[in-house]
C-alpha cells in the first residue's frame, strides 16, 4: 500500500544525479542549479485516492497529484511533457515516465521505504542516480 510513503523526508545524499540530468537531455545550467541544492524536502500527502508528492527546494517546489495506475499528462522540471503512471509494487512506489514527442524515452523512478525514510532511483537507459532521503 502506498500509504506507507505519506509523511515528510529530507533529501540526505545524491549520487550521479548529475549523470542522469545529463543523459535525459536537461542542460547545462539547469544542471548546475539542480545541483546546487543541497536541501530538499519532499512532503507526501493522500486525499482520498488522490496523492500528492510536494518537493520543495529553495529554488522551486514543485507538484505532482495522481492517482494510482492512472496515467495522466506530467510536465517535468526541464519542461518536458511526459506521460506518468505511478504504481505500487510491495514496498517500492514506482514513477514511470514515457516521452509524449519523444516516444523512445522511458524513465523511472522506484522510491523505496527503508527504516530511515525511502531510497529513489532514477533509471534511464544504462544512467541510474540514487537520492536517499530521511523521514522528518
Amino acid at each position: 500500500m502506498a500509504d506507507q510513503f505519506i509523511g515528510n523526508f529530507e533529501l540526505v545524499s545524491s549520487d550521479n544525479f548529475d549523470k542522469y540530468m545529463e543523459a535525459i537531455g536537461v542542460g547545462f545550467l539547469l544542471r548546475k542549479v539542480a545541483n546546487s541544492q543541497k536541501t530538499a524536502q519532499v512532503e507526501i500527502t493522500k486525499n482520498g485516492d488522490q496523492y500528492n508528492i510536494k518537493t520543495i527546494t529553495s529554488v522551486k517546489t514543485i507538484e505532482v497529484k495522481f492517482k494510482l495506475n492512472e496515467e495522466f499528462k506530467e510536465a517535468t522540471l526541464d519542461g518536458r511533457e511526459v506521460n506518468t503512471t505511478f504504481t505500487v509494487e510491495g514496498n517500492v512506489l514506482r514513477q514511470t515516465q514515457r516521452g509524449i514527442k519523444d516516444k523512445d524515452f522511458v524513465s523511472t523512478i522506484d522510491r523505496q521505504i527503508t527504516p530511515e525514510g525511502f531510497d529513489a532511483t532514477i533509471k534511464y537507459k544504462d544512467v541510474t542516480a540514487v537520492r536517499k532521503y530521511k523521514r522528518n
